[in-house]
């Protein structure tokens, strides 16, 4: 399929929604058409060079098609959107560079590897990450508040990909990651990494309140 390609400093995973704000003539022409034709866009990490202006671009090959959820118009002639990501692509050839990228492109198979052995440990990841969520709300002041993790393995993957606070180098790595079952290895990996760093953070914030 041929896809329209948004290249941002950002990673969207399936299933997570983003807001965006359009201002180039190029990225308007395009999400005008999109939405006309109730076409999808493809949302791709930059690996060189700027989002905005004319200048070249080099991308990350695997990226997220998103559907277009809304579409605002400002009194600015800008557009604020809001995009829903939908399944992983992964990019064949770019027919087009100018003005804007569009590709062909392939929805990549999800399987487990041939080695693979169940289970999982999408129930090891799910304690896991019920414990550094609120750990991570806290210690960057944030409301604590429950997070519903959903019971599908893939949907859990997804969700706590979208959610960890992790540079978009790792995020981009999560992402082109060909199973739920390689990505909940690596997920866990990260909490592991992360969890000490958080609980310092969470008792140096609680001991400046109590000062």
């Amino acid at each position: 399929m041929q896809l329209d390609l948004l290249p941002l400093n950002t990673v969207l995973f399936p299933g997570a929604t983003m807001p965006l704000r359009i201002f180039e003539p190029r990225y308007l022409d395009m999400i005008q058409r999109c939405v006309a034709e109730e076409l999808p866009i493809g949302i791709v990490l930059l690996r060189k060079g700027r989002a905005e202006g004319p200048g070249e671009v080099e991308i990350h090959e695997v990226g997220t098609i998103a559907e277009i959820i809304s579409v605002e118009p400002a009194d600015d002639a800008t557009l604020n959107i809001l995009i829903a990501g939908r399944r992983r692509f992964h990019v064949q050839r770019l027919i087009q560079r100018r003005p804007r990228l569009i590709a062909d492109v392939v929805e990549p198979p999800r399987t487990e590897p041939p080695d693979y052995a169940p289970p999982a440990p999408f129930e090891q990841l799910r304690e896991r990450f019920a414990g550094y969520h609120p750990l991570l709300l806290a210690a960057t002041g944030q409301w604590t508040r429950h997070l519903a993790l959903p019971k599908d393995p893939e949907a859990l993957t997804e969700l706590i990909g979208a959610a960890l606070q992790i540079d978009n180098r790792e995020r981009q790595i999560l992402l082109e990651q060909s199973s739920p079952a390689s990505l909940a290895r690596l997920e866990l990996t990260i909490i592991r990494r992360e969890l000490p760093a958080l609980r310092r953070a969470r008792a140096d914030r609680e001991e400046r309140h109590s000062n």
